[in-house]
């Protein structure tokens, strides 16, 4: 049968439908009895190819949990014991991997038939632990498997595992340094919860901090797995064993990685240390009090910029910068007076950068923290205000994002009106001469946004400047579709199209929201907004300028766009119903 079951995993490989379809249900009928397992097993070591033998492998940590209910006692222990030797026999990563997996499945399996761990198991794991490199990074990989499906039963079997981990986390292999890192991840979470078990930690902590270190400052290509890993462990290690040293000494690192741009694979780390910070400051707030704090909110702060933007895409952002972000919003929201204060205090100086980068950056930091906070101190929209003012694109981009952002997470009070009102202001001045059509998008969904956070008073305010500057800025963007209508580019028509689209819609809403909020008020500007929206009307009733080609390569957010989109600009532009819903309009 061995010849025959080769014979079947190569056509379980095979590129054709019909071949691999055969195959399946052959599997399924020959898994019918036990025997099969047995000789299944015997290919993971003697498969005729690496590919055969691991898929051997993979197959049997599917089908042992199913068929393991239905095994006499004399065919488990026989299953058993089988699966054991060719684990701790098999010296192919990928076959040894997919063993371990099976291993996995067939110990739940046990767990849940007969109530108990699969003592052999563990007994297997020790013995690789003191084996080649190959099999001590396995037998970690497999016991942080077993871990996160076992839980609490494998505690009692593990009680002082933190020491043994101590000395793996400092393996000679970076492979195996990786995998006792990962384990003291997972294990620590959900084993450090009794006073009794820190102390078993300490030596594990130690250890994972020296590996950080020690990777930060090595030029070994495995360095950056390494520094990834150990920053892991210790977002969940600090937290558990809630030790001040470890906690100091973990915020440090995670700062210096930040800040060391030499770094190795610098983005993956980055990320990794932001990921260590927000568990350091969930855990313990008032670790932003101190010095250490403001270092670490500065160094926050510095990740937030978008080194390489995307030119033709406002939206792509880094992983990074979106890391940075999200943890100054959960900085500002763990210690509102302290991180907030330190963001203004930053973006203050960024905000004199040549760089317009810099300036971007403070703004989207400002934005997100004040987001994290939701209350906000004196003078906290002066950044944004400034921002929609600056000559550089992704300056009035990250006002323009930060203003809709404040709009859905500020509570309301009298500081928060009064810089929506401020940023409304600006908003009204920049509708009009925007020339970039992407951004005249979010700029007129920045003022929609804020128009919904005011009183019919407070809105009534601006409307003598804010309906002109809709209007103005609906008929430059007409004249663009019209300009680009006539164009031999066919790519320009069809972005300015899209763009131009997306605007006009954008600018419809933000008419609304101005007719909306402002009630009678809106009154004598009623023609004019009639008259605007039913030239729009009847542009896109007759395919005229801004119709686009029927079969874009983008969507508005950059995606691709399925073939049956419908990209015209009356698809763009809000229905009728819509738009007019406001009585001053009939």
């Amino acid at each position: 049968m061995a010849e025959e079951v080769d014979q079947l995993l190569q056509l379980l490989q095979s590129t054709s439908n019909v071949a691999r379809g055969q195959a399946e249900a052959q599997l399924e009928a020959w898994c019918q009895n036990p025997n099969f397992l047995t000789v299944l097993m015997s290919r993971t070591v003697q498969g005729s190819t690496v590919a055969s033998r691991q898929l051997a492998a993979t197959i049997l940590s599917w089908r042992l949990p199913r068929a393991w209910p239905t095994l006499s006692d004399a065919d488990a222990g026989r299953l058993q014991a089988g699966l054991l030797e060719c684990f701790l026999s098999c010296g192919e990563l990928p076959v040894l991997k997919a063993l371990g997996e099976a291993c996995n499945a067939l110990c739940q399996s046990i767990a849940v038939r007969h109530n108990t761990i699969w003592q052999d198991l563990l007994s297997a794991i020790g013995q690789s632990l003191g084996g080649d490199a190959l099999h001590r990074r396995v037998a970690l990989e497999v016991l942080a498997s077993l871990v996160r499906s076992m839980g609490a039963r494998l505690q009692s079997h593990y009680r002082e595992i933190g020491k043994t981990l101590a000395a793996s986390v400092q393996d000679v292999d970076p492979n195996v340094r990786i995998a006792a890192l990962a384990v003291v991840g997972v294990a620590a979470s959900s084993w450090c919860s009794c006073p009794e078990d820190l102390p078993h930690w300490h030596g594990a902590a130690d250890a994972t901090l020296e590996v950080g270190w020690s990777a930060l400052s090595s030029s070994d290509q495995d360095a950056p797995k390494v520094l990834v890993a150990a920053l892991r462990a210790l977002s969940r290690l600090a937290p558990a064993l809630k030790s001040e040293a470890l906690t100091s000494a973990s915020l440090q690192l995670a700062c210096r990685v930040l800040n060391c741009s030499s770094s190795p694979s610098v983005e993956s780390c980055q990320i990794q240390a932001l990921q260590l910070l927000k568990a350091l400051v969930r855990s313990e707030p008032m670790l932003l009090a101190g010095q250490q704090g403001r270092a670490a909110v500065g160094a926050a702060f510095s990740a937030a910029k978008d080194a390489a933007p995307s030119v033709d895409d406002l939206d792509e952002v880094s992983n990074t910068a979106l890391s940075a972000r999200e943890c100054l919003r959960v900085m500002a929201k763990a210690h509102p007076t302290q991180a907030v204060a330190s963001v203004l205090e930053a973006a203050k100086a960024a905000a004199a950068s040549a760089d317009a980068l810099d300036r971007a950056a403070a703004v989207h930091a400002v934005a997100f923290a004040l987001s994290g906070a939701r209350e906000v101190p004196a003078g906290w929209a002066v950044p944004l205000a400034n921002a929609l003012r600056d000559s550089a694109v992704w300056v009035r981009q990250a006002a323009c994002e930060g203003a809709v952002l404040l709009a859905e997470e500020l509570k309301s009070s009298q500081s928060v009106t009064g810089g929506f009102e401020q940023i409304l202001g600006r908003l009204v001045e920049l509708l009009p001469r925007e020339p970039q059509l992407e951004l005249l998008e979010k700029a007129a969904a920045a003022a929609s946004a804020i128009l919904q956070e005011l009183t019919t008073d407070e809105a009534a305010s601006v409307l003598s400047t804010a309906a002109p500057a809709v209007f103005q800025a609906m008929t430059k963007v007409s004249h663009a579709l019209a300009g680009a209508a006539t164009s031999s580019d066919a790519e320009d028509q069809r972005t300015t199209a899209l763009d131009g689209g997306a605007a006009l819609a954008a600018l419809a809403r933000t008419l609304t929201a101005l007719a909306s909020c402002t009630a009678d008020h809106f009154a004598p500007w009623a023609p004019e907004a009639a008259k605007s929206l039913v030239t729009l009307f009847r542009g896109c009733k007759a395919g005229g300028p801004g119709t686009a080609p029927s079969s874009p390569p983008h969507n508005y957010a950059g995606e691709p766009a399925g073939p049956s989109r419908d990209v015209s600009l009356s698809s763009a532009v809000p229905q009728r119903s819509d738009l007019l819903k406001v009585e001053h309009f009939s």
